[in-house]
C-alpha cells in the first residue's frame, strides 16, 4: 500500500509507503494464522491522496522478468486529482509490460478533501445548491 501526498493539495509532492507494524498473511488467508487481527493506522491529512493496489500492479512483469516498480514511476510526478494519478499508473505499467499484463489489476486512489465549513454551507458558492 502506498500514500502519495504531503502538504500541500497535489498528488505526487511526497511518496511514501505504508507498510504494516508485523508481516501477516493476504487477505483471505487469516483463517490459516492463530495471530489476532490488528490494524496499523498511519496519517491521512487533507489534500493526501492513498492509493491502493493489487498485486498485478507490482508483480507485472516485463519481457526480462524485471518486476514494475510503483514508486519509482510516481517518483517526481505531480498529479492534478486521482484520476490522473490511476491513468499515469496504468499507463506506465502497461509500457513496462509492453501491453502484456497477465494478473489481475486492481488501483483505488482517494484523495482527502479539505473539511466542510462549519457554516453550513458545504463549501457551496452563493445560489448553488
Amino acid at each position: 500500500m502506498e500514500r502519495a501526498g504531503g502538504g500541500r493539495d497535489r498528488l505526487g509532492t511526497g511518496l511514501r509507503s505504508a507498510e504494516p507494524s508485523e508481516p501477516a498473511l493476504p487477505l483471505g488467508l487469516a483463517e490459516l494464522s492463530t495471530d489476532q487481527d490488528r490494524t496499523d493506522t498511519v496519517p491521512f491529512p487533507s489534500g493526501a491522496t492513498l492509493l491502493l493496489y493489487t498485486d498485478g500492479l507490482n508483480e507485472a512483469r516485463n519481457r526480462a522478468g524485471d518486476f514494475y516498480d510503483p514508486a519509482a514511476g510516481l517518483a517526481g510526478v505531480e498529479f492534478a486529482e486521482p484520476d490522473a494519478l490511476l491513468d499515469t499508473l496504468l499507463t506506465k505499467v502497461n509500457r513496462h509490460t509492453a501491453g502484456r499484463i497477465t494478473d489481475d489489476l486492481a488501483l483505488l486512489a482517494v484523495t482527502r478533501t479539505p473539511a466542510a465549513p462549519r457554516d453550513g454551507t458545504h463549501g457551496l458558492v452563493p445560489g448553488e445548491r
